[in-house]
């Protein structure tokens, strides 16, 4: 458990890394909505990655907020010009919640 725990706390509080890393242990531990909460901090801040989009959009659907992950889903495609794994499957997450 400390381990875990670890991933986040040697960051800052507060800071772009400590949300990130606290929203993937949020989901790894299935308190989706707390990872929520976690990822939307995260984007608040200057400098966030697009990813965090797709996996905010994850927790989203499994919280059964499905228009909140299609919105999601469809940010990070606008945000993100690679063909990356993960864009083609926010594209097929995308197209099945449609």
């Amino acid at each position: 458990m400390i381990a875990e725990l670890e991933c986040f706390l040697e960051h800052p509080e507060g800071s772009l890394e400590f949300y990130v890393q606290r929203g993937m242990y949020h989901t790894g531990k299935s308190l989706y909505q707390k990872a929520v909460d976690d990822f939307t901090e995260a984007l608040s801040l200057p400098d966030t990655d697009p990813e965090v989009y797709y996996h905010r959009a994850l927790c989203r659907e499994r919280t059964g907020d499905i228009s909140g992950a299609r919105e999601d889903l469809q940010r990070f495609l606008d945000s993100d010009p690679s063909s990356s794994y993960k864009r083609r499957m926010a594209e097929q997450i995308l197209e099945r919640l449609n």
